[in-house]
């Protein structure tokens, strides 16, 4: 089994379906198979997930002395991570907790998202503090 996964970890996988859902504003909740669906629009425990992954994949594949290829790949996961935070800082509300649920449109949909959220939104702010470089 750890051989087995040793395989599958040496070749990174690839980042067009979560690039293709990901907008200025953050990740959409939903797609219709490939396409992206703004029609639910976003959620704060998507863009915490979201966050903790790109930054994994870096840790994973980008750790090292990095090609001119790997050093564009690098940037743009922070890009990726830069709209995922800046999402989660506009979602802050007044009693330092968090939103939800945004519309596409912009409007955020709840007074406060759920204890759930809350808790992967703070995991995901401590996961990205911990990174090296």
């Amino acid at each position: 089994m750890r051989k087995k996964l040793k395989e599958i970890l040496k070749k990174p996988p690839k980042l067009n379906h979560l690039r293709r859902l990901t907008t200025k504003d953050g990740i959409l909740q939903h797609s219709i198979g490939s396409v992206p669906d703004p029609k639910v629009g976003y959620s704060i425990d998507d863009i915490a997930r979201a966050l903790i992954a790109v930054l994994e994949y870096r840790r994973l594949y980008l750790a090292r002395p990095l090609s001119s290829k790997e050093a564009a790949k690098n940037e743009s996961l922070f890009k990726l991570a830069e709209i995922y935070l800046n999402f989660i800082e506009k979602a802050q509300n007044h009693n330092h907790k968090f939103h939800n649920f945004k519309s596409y449109q912009g409007k955020f949909l709840d007074k406060e998202g759920s204890e759930d959220s809350f808790g992967r939104t703070i995991w995901a702010l401590g996961y990205t503090v911990g990174q090296k470089g």
